[in-house]
């Protein structure tokens, strides 16, 4: 690896037009000197084009205007048009530190690590009150095997690709899926498994923004089992590659599927199929689910409480409790 290989920076945009501008301006004023920015507008209706339009003069930028395909197809296309030796992936409604693509490109250099990972912030929608950090912690150096154990339970590591940079040979040899959603939990685990290590920066330079219409908080759709196909097919992979972390490969599917049996119960779904899904699925894992050793005593309490359909009291009791000791 060169001293400052090229970065390709992938971009898909839909519909964020607030956002965009400090997105690409965070992205443009990177320390790091050699960038591309690959902007894909995945056929927004708001102002959002016009906006990619204002920086097609940029020198580091490419941008494509294309009909709406979804966030899984502009990664796996971003993929095909990069020509960075490193490449990483933003989302189009958050924003990144000025030197955030420095200080993990010097430290996967350092490391001679495949992935780059730093912490990041969980922000408003306003994005002037910072309401809590995830996974920091010291710098770290983590081979493969405990880089996937952390990411099955999601202890300071998890499946987003959006705070990580990837060397190019990594993702070439990711299966990429397409039209679906929770595509980076299909992705990194894969990345991982073709890793030989990964460094870890600790600190938080990727300001996630949690927005209330943002694909984490949908309504109850089917594509929000894409989440459990996904969780299932690492529960096979694993039991096939790294049999002794089977355990906690089952645990990251009962995690899943009991937070979306969970949002059931309390959002109901659009299609009664899903629901349907999600009842026969839970019926079938929560007692194996109880026994994982991973759960905690709150958990377990949640898990018995959707077995009786004693869950939206619980959490109508809780919501109460919580507003009293406020």
């Amino acid at each position: 690896m060169t001293d400052s290989p090229l970065l390709s920076i992938i971009l898909p945009v839909y519909n964020v037009a607030p956002f965009l501008k400090k997105c690409i301006d965070s992205l443009l004023a990177q320390t790091y000197p050699n960038i591309e920015l690959i902007i894909i507008n995945d056929g927004s209706t708001d102002a959002s084009p016009a906006i990619c339009d204002e920086y097609q003069d940029q020198p580091q930028v490419t941008l494509i205007h294309q009909d709406n395909h979804g966030l899984a197809y502009c990664h796996r296309y971003g993929l095909e048009l990069a020509h960075g030796e490193l490449i990483t992936f933003m989302d189009s409604d958050d924003w990144v530190d000025p030197t955030m693509y420095a200080e993990l490109i010097k430290a996967m250099q350092d490391a001679d690590a495949e992935i780059g990972a730093c912490g990041r912030y969980l922000v408003t929608e306003q994005d002037e009150q910072v309401i809590g950090t995830e996974f920091t912690g010291d710098p770290r150096v983590i081979d493969r095997v405990t880089a996937m154990y952390e990411l099955l339970l999601e202890h300071k590591l998890d499946s987003s690709i959006c705070d990580k940079v990837f060397t190019r040979g990594v993702l070439t040899k990711t299966k990429f899926p397409i039209q679906c959603y929770h595509d980076d939990v299909a992705i990194f685990y894969q990345t991982v498994h073709y890793a030989t290590r990964l460094v870890h920066i600790g600190k938080p330079y990727y300001h996630y923004r949690q927005r209330t219409n943002s694909i984490s908080s949908m309504p109850l759709s089917a594509g929000k089992l894409d989440l459990l196909h996904f969780s299932r097919q690492i529960y096979q992979f694993i039991r096939a590659d790294y049999p002794h972390l089977a355990n906690e490969a089952a645990y990251l599917y009962y995690r899943n599927l009991k937070n979306l049996r969970a949002l059931l119960a309390t959002q109901g779904a659009a299609d009664q199929a899903v629901a349907t899904v999600l009842i026969n699925d839970f019926k079938a894992s929560a007692s194996a689910a109880l026994r994982n050793r991973h759960f905690k005593i709150r958990d377990r309490l949640v898990i018995l409480a959707l077995q009786t359909n004693f869950y939206t009291n619980l959490k109508l009791a809780t919501s109460r409790l919580n507003r009293r000791d406020g």
